[in-house]
């Protein structure tokens, strides 16, 4: 996988809701990086929590994990632009 592009944090919300790192200090190469990583969130918190639980389950086997890694691969993927 190549590295990310993206604008490293930490991120703040600003007072008006958006991120203020983000619109105050990218530049315009990170903008598009920016784009896929804000865009891939809902699937990387919903991934995050899958994963807690696949871990927190003791009867969860290995057929589980390799699911979970295969799908935790797509998404970084996806929010790195690949």
């Amino acid at each position: 996988m190549k590295t990310p592009n993206f604008t490293k944090g930490p991120w703040r919300v600003s007072p008006y809701g958006m991120c203020a790192y983000y619109i105050e200090k990218s530049k315009e190469h990170e903008q598009t990086a920016n784009t896929h990583l804000i865009a891939s969130a809902p699937e990387m918190f919903e991934a995050l929590e899958s994963c807690l639980a696949l871990l927190q389950d003791p009867n969860a086997d290995e057929f589980s994990a390799n699911n979970m890694e295969a799908k935790l691969i797509e998404i970084i993927k996806k929010a790195r632009g690949e």
